[in-house]
């Protein structure tokens, strides 16, 4: 039979040999995946730079692009101005007879004094035609007023005619009383029986 020494150093051996082979293990997975990591880390940080680098061309891209327009639309608008200013320029120029032959300065003085005489005889016509309309009215305004004087003197005649038939017709009635004739609010004549006459009153 084995002594309990012999034993406990088998024993040892074995859980050295485990011990070996565990970190032999380790050792062997070690070598393969720490050179790896590195690398991995090496390349993710470069990607990201890249797409930071993308990311940042792109908006400096973008703001060159709003410039250029802003300034493309300055420029337009600083070429219509341009524009504008010598047609002046030129306009005053004209008027003022410089820089122009004497045959350019005659034909551009005809073509005003034409939209002068153009202009006058439309107005022209415009005055007539009021004045046309304003005498056919006058024309009409004389013969509602003659129409009027007309009636008017007929109406005097009429008052005329009324009163004197009003201080003609007195008379006496047999009965004894003044009967005369009158006017009513309508212009018609009305009888009525006024005052005892003075002959029936004292028998003259």
């Amino acid at each position: 039979m084995q002594s309990r020494t012999e034993i406990h150093t088998v024993e040892n051996k074995i859980v050295t040999a485990k011990k070996s082979t565990e970190t032999k293990d380790i050792e062997r997975m070690n070598i393969s995946k720490v050179p790896f990591l590195p690398l991995l880390s090496i390349r993710t940080n470069a990607i990201e730079e890249i797409y930071k680098e993308i990311k940042e061309i792109k908006q400096n891209i973008t703001e060159i692009e709003e410039r250029n327009k802003v300034s493309s639309q300055c420029i337009e608008t600083g070429k219509v101005k341009i524009q504008d200013l010598e047609d002046r320029h030129m306009a005053l120029r004209k008027k003022a007879g410089i820089g122009c032959t004497y045959e350019e300065r005659k034909e551009e003085l005809q073509v005003k004094l034409k939209q002068i005489q153009k202009s006058w005889k439309k107005s022209t016509n415009k005055l007539k035609s009021r004045i046309q309309e304003l005498e056919e009215e006058a024309k009409e305004l004389s013969i509602k007023a003659d129409a009027l004087k007309n009636l008017i003197f007929r109406k005097g005649q009429q008052q005329k005619i009324l009163k004197k038939n009003i201080n003609d017709s007195g008379s006496t009635s047999e009965n004894g009383y003044h009967s005369c004739d009158l006017l009513n609010s309508s212009g018609q004549l009305r009888s009525i029986v006024h005052t005892p006459s003075w002959n029936s009153l004292y028998g003259s």
